[in-house]
């Protein structure tokens, strides 16, 4: 099996275009999209095919601006992917916890290391009070994760859910928790397609 990576680029010009990729089957399912890949307003996506296959790669605006834009299609053999670090699953019993600190901090890093992965963390609150919850990208290779943050509780019901807060691709919440809550927060890519490394840190401001 082999992989296809694709990039879209804007034009130079006085204000960027935010655009965005989206890649189909021959069905006109979508396989993969994206938008905002790195710190510009370009997209890029990676996609498993095999010899045959037929995609159909869609270039579109937000916004309905006019503009130009680059498309470049790269083909290569793709290794193995590598062992999942984190559970995938919303499910307390088999999310890894996130220790907290008494002031109720606490950090972890990992990778989406695949268009898909997502990583789940089992949080049980030490404090009451407003817990704050950063998904940051640290990109190792020049181009950065879009991460998504979603938080539920230990039942698997959404809480809340944030991309792109403030001014940047990373993520926030601020979720109201009590002593000994137990909750679920996920980290995955926008579009299950983006990937790279992050870091999830969180901060309890007590009441």
């Amino acid at each position: 099996e082999d992989g296809i990576r694709v990039r879209l680029v804007t034009g130079v010009q006085t204000c960027a275009l935010p655009i965005f990729l989206t890649v189909r089957d021959e069905f006109g399912t979508v396989v993969a999209q994206n938008d905002n890949f790195g710190p510009a307003f370009d997209s890029r996506v990676q996609v498993s095919v095999s010899a045959g296959d037929v995609l159909f790669v869609e270039a579109a605006e937000l916004f309905g601006f006019p503009g130009s834009y680059g498309l470049s299609i790269l083909a290569a053999a793709v290794a193995p992917p590598p062992p999942d670090d984190f559970s995938d699953d919303v499910n307390v019993a088999t999310a890894t916890a996130i220790t907290l600190a008494d002031d109720g901090s606490g950090s972890q890093s990992g990778t989406i290391g695949t268009p898909g992965d997502r990583d789940v963390f089992r949080i049980d609150a030490t404090t009451s009070g407003i817990l704050t919850i950063r998904l940051n990208a640290t990109p190792t290779d020049g181009f950065s994760l879009d991460p998504v943050l979603t938080v539920f509780d230990e039942d698997g019901n959404l809480i809340v859910q944030n991309d792109d807060s403030g001014f940047s691709l990373d993520s926030r919440v601020d979720v109201p928790v009590t002593l000994g809550q137990t909750f679920l927060v996920k980290a995955s890519g926008f579009f299950d397609s983006s990937t790279g490394d992050r870091k999830s840190t969180l901060l309890n401001s007590s009441h």
